[in-house]
């Protein structure tokens, strides 16, 4: 289950980087937030190559097409302005020593989450329903993490185990 179901198969590209950076959010939230800024970028060249009105500048760097007058006027100016914070996070992740919270990987994702959400309701064929995001499907650990935690509970269990044989055994030679 992921936050992302919604986006359609013909734009799975699309969504496996949101996919990732949603598993990334609290085991790392650096990950989580340079995933959002690539995330981003993928989406806004989406656009461009699909969005007759959009010119490619010559500068194809997330900045310059983003502050393109005709991408500007796409979108509503808190959408912009929220995607921005987007790409600022995910060059604070990449370019400083800014320790990245995993609050702030997790309002990044909620904003990808709602720009995928109106390009796939404005540019989808079909009518796409967009349900609201939901932080309780976003994964607080990573499955690695999970698993060695399983792992430790289930050689604590063969301890025991072993353990409650050995008194068993004992109890044995005993009678």
């Amino acid at each position: 289950m992921t936050n992302f179901s919604f986006i359609p198969s013909e734009w799975l590209p699309l969504k496996q980087t949101l996919t990732d950076a949603e598993k990334s959010v609290y085991a790392s939230p650096e990950y989580a937030a340079i995933l959002c800024r690539k995330s981003l970028e993928e989406w806004v060249h989406w656009l461009y190559e699909n969005d007759v009105d959009l010119e490619l500048p010559y500068d194809t760097t997330l900045n310059s097409l983003m502050f393109q007058q005709g991408f500007k006027e796409l979108l509503s100016d808190p959408l912009f302005k929220q995607v921005n914070v987007v790409r600022k996070l995910g060059n604070d992740a990449v370019h400083t020593n800014f320790k990245i919270q995993p609050t702030e990987a997790l309002h990044a994702l909620k904003i990808m989450h709602n720009f995928s959400g109106w390009v796939v309701r404005v540019y989808s064929g079909t009518k796409v329903i967009v349900p609201p995001f939901d932080e309780s499907i976003v994964p607080v650990e990573s499955e690695e993490v999970k698993t060695k935690r399983q792992l430790k509970a289930l050689e604590d269990e063969l301890l025991q185990t072993k353990e409650i044989n050995r008194k068993l055994q004992d109890e044995l030679e005993r009678n």
